[in-house]
């Protein structure tokens, strides 16, 4: 089977297929089998889930969601529309991760973590594509009670610590200690999180 195009049936046409005979039959269920969910999930359109994944009680999943093998997701969580997971990650519970966020292969997320709109998680510096040479992998950490702001990118194996506040568009290229508040590209601390703001 080949991918096809167009809005009416006499618009089909099949598209030449761009990888080379390497072409896959699409998934039968964008869901696999063995999905497991707690109770009271709710799931927008075109979610794909794949093997071994578990969705917490009380989670609601955003359109265009895409969670690769073995993404387990805590209870009482919200994952934003067009959120994709690149699977063997944990993500813990009264997480809410905004819409358009890349969660990287490796990552954990502990419980009340809040990511913004287009928060992005790396888990390699060297870019292998087409190369022939070894790279190792390891996700940001993220502990408890942390927030962190639209735009951010945490880059790989980083840890922020107990309910560090990580400004917009900010880098973090170094582990950041409790209850900082770090802002820039690369993130720098500025100052304590308020004790009223403290979980």
């Amino acid at each position: 089977m080949k991918p096809y195009v167009g809005s009416k049936d006499k618009d089909i046409v099949p598209l030449e297929d761009p990888t080379g005979g390497r072409w896959k039959e699409p998934l039968e269920s964008p869901v696999h089998w063995s999905v497991t969910f707690g109770e009271n999930v709710r799931m927008g359109f075109n979610v794909v889930i794949e093997k071994g994944c578990h969705i917490g009680n009380n989670c609601f999943i955003g359109h265009n969601v895409v969670m690769r093998p073995n993404t387990v997701i805590g209870d009482n969580c919200l994952i934003g529309h067009g959120s994709v997971f690149e699977g063997d990650t944990l993500v813990g519970s009264d997480v809410t991760i905004h819409a358009q966020c890349h969660v990287t292969q490796h990552t954990f997320i502990q419980n009340q973590v809040f990511l913004g709109p287009g928060v992005i998680l790396i888990n390699t510096y060297k870019i292998s594509h087409g190369r022939e040479y070894p790279t190792s992998r390891e996700g940001p950490r993220v502990e408890y009670g942390c927030r962190v702001g639209a735009g951010a990118v945490l880059m790989p194996g980083i840890t922020l610590e107990r309910e560090v506040l990580i400004g917009a568009n900010s880098t973090v290229t170094k582990d950041c200690d409790a209850f900082g508040i770090y802002i820039g590209s690369p993130a720098k601390f500025i100052k304590h999180v308020p004790l009223d703001e403290r979980l």
